[in-house]
């Protein structure tokens, strides 16, 4: 009876440690989809600050300072982007889409750093 108790054990064991490494994995898993999400995000961000800078007019080195420039200060880029789309119409399909993207995580962000 011991030595069938000792295996039960040893088996219950063995199952415990499978499902703690099944948690593991999959919580890296989801912590690295959320790290893509957030990579994703920051670099649409990015490219709406160089849409931005590339309509003042800058191209090359200087658009890529200015648009660094914009996207240090939390949510500048869509808020240049929304003056974007008031001065020329035919971008506001585009402003919908990415405000949809990255408007409620901006907001987020900006609240964050204000509190």
């Amino acid at each position: 009876m011991t030595v069938a108790l000792a295996a039960d054990a040893r088996v219950s064991a063995c199952c415990a440690v499978h499902r703690v490494k099944d948690i593991v994995h999959d919580d890296m898993e989801l912590m690295a989809a959320i790290g893509r999400m957030v990579v994703n995000a920051t670099e649409l961000e990015y490219a709406v600050a160089e849409l931005a800078a590339t309509a003042e007019g800058l191209r090359g080195e200087e658009c890529r300072e200015r648009a660094r420039a914009i996207v240090r200060r939390t949510g500048e880029a869509m808020r240049q982007f929304e003056r974007l789309a008031q001065e020329r119409p035919d971008l506001g399909w585009l402003m919908r889409d990415t405000d949809g993207l990255l408007g409620d995580a901006a907001l987020r962000r900006a609240r964050c750093a204000a509190a």
